[in-house]
Protein backbone atom coordinates (compact mmCIF):
# COMPACT_ATOMS: atom_id res chain seq x y z
CA UNK A 1 0.00 0.00 0.00
CA UNK A 2 1.98 3.28 -0.70
CA UNK A 3 1.15 6.48 1.20
CA UNK A 4 0.96 10.38 -0.29
CA UNK A 5 3.51 11.56 1.10
CA UNK A 6 2.80 15.21 3.29
CA UNK A 7 4.49 18.72 3.22
CA UNK A 8 3.84 20.44 6.67
CA UNK A 9 4.81 23.87 7.40
CA UNK A 10 5.29 24.08 11.25
CA UNK A 11 4.98 27.41 12.45
CA UNK A 12 6.32 26.95 15.87
CA UNK A 13 5.72 29.98 17.86
CA UNK A 14 6.14 32.29 15.47
CA UNK A 15 3.11 34.50 13.14
CA UNK A 16 0.43 35.27 14.91
CA UNK A 17 -3.48 35.79 13.35
CA UNK A 18 -3.02 38.91 11.62
CA UNK A 19 0.27 37.69 9.80
CA UNK A 20 -1.34 34.54 9.02
CA UNK A 21 -3.72 36.59 7.27
CA UNK A 22 -2.14 38.72 5.36
CA UNK A 23 0.74 36.23 4.29
CA UNK A 24 -2.09 33.46 3.27
CA UNK A 25 -3.90 35.67 1.54
CA UNK A 26 -0.70 36.75 -0.84
CA UNK A 27 -0.25 32.93 -1.31
CA UNK A 28 -3.69 31.61 -1.40
CA UNK A 29 -4.12 30.79 -4.69
CA UNK A 30 -0.63 28.78 -5.02
CA UNK A 31 -1.51 26.92 -1.99
CA UNK A 32 -5.00 25.81 -2.85
CA UNK A 33 -3.78 24.16 -6.47
CA UNK A 34 -4.64 20.38 -6.45
CA UNK A 35 -2.11 19.46 -8.81
CA UNK A 36 0.83 18.19 -6.19
CA UNK A 37 1.37 14.45 -5.42
CA UNK A 38 1.82 15.16 -1.92
CA UNK A 39 -0.36 16.68 0.93
CA UNK A 40 0.15 19.90 2.28
CA UNK A 41 -0.77 20.65 5.62
CA UNK A 42 0.14 24.00 7.61
CA UNK A 43 0.46 23.69 11.42
CA UNK A 44 0.70 27.06 13.20
CA UNK A 45 0.37 28.08 17.03
CA UNK A 46 -3.48 27.04 18.47
CA UNK A 47 -4.06 31.29 18.85
CA UNK A 48 -3.48 31.26 14.98
CA UNK A 49 -5.60 28.25 13.89
CA UNK A 50 -8.96 29.97 13.51
CA UNK A 51 -7.25 32.52 11.19
CA UNK A 52 -5.57 30.27 9.16
CA UNK A 53 -9.13 27.89 8.77
CA UNK A 54 -11.27 31.55 8.11
CA UNK A 55 -8.19 32.44 5.52
CA UNK A 56 -8.45 28.76 3.65
CA UNK A 57 -11.70 28.86 3.36
CA UNK A 58 -12.70 26.32 0.69
CA UNK A 59 -9.18 25.58 -0.30
CA UNK A 60 -9.32 21.57 -0.36
CA UNK A 61 -5.88 21.25 -1.29
CA UNK A 62 -4.63 22.00 2.05
CA UNK A 63 -4.78 20.49 5.55
CA UNK A 64 -4.48 22.39 8.92
CA UNK A 65 -3.07 20.98 11.60
CA UNK A 66 -2.17 21.32 15.39
CA UNK A 67 0.93 21.55 17.39
CA UNK A 68 0.17 19.09 19.99
CA UNK A 69 -3.33 17.83 21.62
CA UNK A 70 -3.55 16.31 24.88
CA UNK A 71 -4.17 12.77 26.08
CA UNK A 72 -7.17 14.09 28.35
CA UNK A 73 -10.88 14.80 26.69
CA UNK A 74 -11.72 17.73 28.78
CA UNK A 75 -11.06 18.96 32.65
CA UNK A 76 -8.92 21.26 34.64
CA UNK A 77 -6.01 20.85 32.23
CA UNK A 78 -4.36 24.54 32.34
CA UNK A 79 -3.38 24.95 28.78
CA UNK A 80 -4.30 21.66 26.66
CA UNK A 81 -6.27 21.34 24.19
CA UNK A 82 -8.19 18.37 23.25
CA UNK A 83 -8.78 16.51 20.04
CA UNK A 84 -12.48 17.48 20.56
CA UNK A 85 -11.64 21.11 20.41
CA UNK A 86 -9.23 20.23 16.94
CA UNK A 87 -11.83 18.95 15.40
CA UNK A 88 -14.33 21.84 15.98
CA UNK A 89 -11.74 24.18 14.42
CA UNK A 90 -11.52 22.11 11.40
CA UNK A 91 -8.18 20.54 12.33
CA UNK A 92 -7.24 17.34 10.29
CA UNK A 93 -3.55 17.01 11.58
CA UNK A 94 -1.74 16.90 14.97
CA UNK A 95 2.41 16.71 15.55
CA UNK A 96 2.90 14.46 17.97
CA UNK A 97 6.50 12.89 18.88
CA UNK A 98 8.25 16.57 17.90
CA UNK A 99 11.58 16.80 19.09
CA UNK A 100 11.16 19.91 21.12
CA UNK A 101 8.09 18.44 23.24
CA UNK A 102 10.49 16.08 24.19
CA UNK A 103 13.73 18.01 25.10
CA UNK A 104 11.85 20.65 26.22
CA UNK A 105 8.54 18.85 28.25
CA UNK A 106 9.80 15.39 28.86
CA UNK A 107 7.41 13.73 26.32
CA UNK A 108 8.10 10.29 26.02
CA UNK A 109 6.85 7.63 23.70
CA UNK A 110 4.66 6.15 26.38
CA UNK A 111 3.06 9.49 26.95
CA UNK A 112 3.01 10.19 23.44
CA UNK A 113 1.73 7.10 23.23
CA UNK A 114 -1.74 7.87 25.25
CA UNK A 115 -2.37 10.98 23.22
CA UNK A 116 -2.33 8.92 20.04
CA UNK A 117 -5.19 7.03 21.64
Amino acid sequence: MSRTPIIAANWKMNIGPKEAKEFLAALKNELCECTSAVDKVIVPPFVTIPAVMDTLNGCKCIGVGAQDVSDRDNGAFTGEISTTMLNELGCTYVVLGHSERRQYHGETNAYINKKIK
